[in-house]
């Protein structure tokens, strides 16, 4: 199983709004319109887990986050964001002071 979701389709780290909880959970937000984001894209070549990439601008790493839950409205018709939480082979490479990182795209 190979990762195809790579840095060609990377949302850059700089457009999210990121806030850390003191027991270390980061929560990297932004809006849809903000990153360009149109829907997820398929991570591995032999599955159909489907997300995103962020490419840090600090460090240039790329990390990878599968699409977990969408929040809708009341109606449930339309959605309001998307939850996306980090594959674990990108998991595994942090350090264990920032593992917990989630990513919110809000459907604006």
């Amino acid at each position: 199983m190979a990762i195809i979701l790579n840095d060609t389709f990377a949302f850059l780290s700089e457009r999210f709004t990121i806030t850390t909880t003191q027991s270390g959970h980061t929560t990297m937000v932004s809006e849809a319109s903000v990153i360009g984001y149109h829907g997820p894209l398929q991570i591995y070549d032999d599955a159909c887990d489907v997300g995103i990439a962020v490419r840090s601008h600090k460090t240039g790493r790329t990390l990878r986050f599968y699409l977990s839950t969408e929040d809708r409205d009341d109606s449930g018709e339309n959605v309001a964001g998307w939850w996306f939480k980090m594959i674990p082979e990108d998991r595994c490479r942090l350090s264990s002071q920032c593992r917990e990182v989630d990513v919110l795209i809000i459907n604006d």
